[in-house]
């Protein structure tokens, strides 16, 4: 844990971050080559940043060798949607802390915010007390995250990817890093304009042999701490949550594992953000119950009628093995022998897979 004394940032700064970042926000290149190519100066653009900040994202990038540019972008991304205490969301970097009494809790010892994603970086500065509304603690705490996830070999759409699982996100973090100057970023950005993280090798050799009994063992282990390490699927921050807090069916999380170990996935809701009944109509969701998820993108692809990739995890799905086999798929495609492999037009863009309670009769 680097040593680094605690910055003098406090609530000044937080009330005009969601402004002055966001002017620069408005102004970002919508492609690669015009973020490498844009007429507003790298100065310009650095000028934008308020100065505590800057020396805040410097600092961090520092010591945990991120490019400032990068973490410098996630704050400006980020701070576009800052809003306290939304879901146990707080603070320039957007943390969650699972719950707005988790985020808002403060201990005798001055620590503010605890659980969710925050609750395992918290104390990244190295310098308590540890707070969520403290821009110095939040930025140390997605440096380390980020170099976390980034690894040795520094695969930052990865960290970003594993930071926020929606595609445009990267694109627009990568485009904001390359504007402050960070010198890699034109060259991953035109990486992922072109396709996102190449599928895992043991993905490829998995698909070849969708019912391969190791691999079925392997799922059937799974658990919620081994599914959130698993670096072939991403979460949204609500549905990392969801898992992390027991929230997702056991069910689930085997039957996720299982696709992980064929495909790179997605994960966009699980409970938390999904509507409690089924649009137009008074039933009750499986999301509600944590037996459902909805899954956004397949092998860097996000689902739609078209995308190749989607359309082999639905097969996949209709047979899988019955341990594992969920009750209910919605997708672009539906089976018209089966009521419950579905299609609508909520299931457009995603892939959907619910489980019924337990002991439920089957329709």
């Amino acid at each position: 844990m680097p040593a680094a004394e605690k910055g003098g940032v406090r609530s000044g700064v937080l009330t005009r971050i969601g402004v002055v970042l966001a002017v620069c926000a408005a102004a970002a290149p919508a492609t690669a080559q015009g973020a490498c190519a844009t007429s507003v100066t790298r100065s310009s653009a650095v000028a934008s940043i308020p100065s505590g900040y800057l020396a805040l994202y410097q600092k961090w990038g520092s010591a945990y060798a991120v490019p400032w540019q990068l973490l410098a972008a996630v704050g400006s991304v980020d701070s576009r949607a800052y809003v306290p205490h939304t879901r146990g969301v707080l603070g320039p970097m957007q943390f969650q802390a699972g719950s707005n009494k988790a985020a808002k809790r403060v201990d005798s010892a001055g620590d503010q915010g605890f659980g969710g994603t925050w609750g395992i970086w918290r104390k990244s500065s190295g310098h308590p007390p540890y707070r969520m509304d403290d821009p110095d603690d939040e930025i140390a705490a997605a440096a380390a995250k980020i170099a976390a996830d980034a690894g040795a070999e520094h695969l930052w759409p990865r960290a970003l990817w594993r930071y926020n699982a929606l595609h445009s996100y990267r694109k627009t973090v990568l485009r904001r890093a390359a504007r402050f100057g960070m010198r890699s970023a034109c060259g991953l950005l035109e990486q992922s304009e072109q396709a996102s993280l190449s599928t895992p090798a043991r993905s490829r050799k998995a698909a070849a042999s969708p019912s391969a009994p190791s691999l079925l063992g392997s799922a059937l282990a799974a658990t919620p701490r081994s599914l959130l390490a698993d670096n072939a699927i991403a979460f949204s921050p609500q549905a990392a949550d969801d898992v992390a807090h027991g929230v997702a069916d056991r069910r689930l999380v085997k039957l996720l594992a299982w696709i992980a170990e064929r495909h790179q996935i997605v994960v966009r809701v699980i409970k938390t953000g999904h509507p409690r009944f089924v649009t137009g109509t008074h039933k009750v969701s499986n999301h509600w119950y944590g037996r459902a998820a909805s899954i956004s993108e397949v092998d860097g692809q996000a689902v739609a009628p078209g995308s190749a990739s989607a359309a082999a995890l639905w097969d996949q799905l209709q047979a899988a093995p019955k341990a594992l086999r969920p009750d209910e798929i919605g997708a672009p495609w539906s089976v018209p022998d089966n009521p419950r492999w579905f299609s609508g037009p909520g299931e457009q863009a995603e892939i959907h897979v619910g489980f019924d309670a337990v002991g439920a009769k089957k329709a």
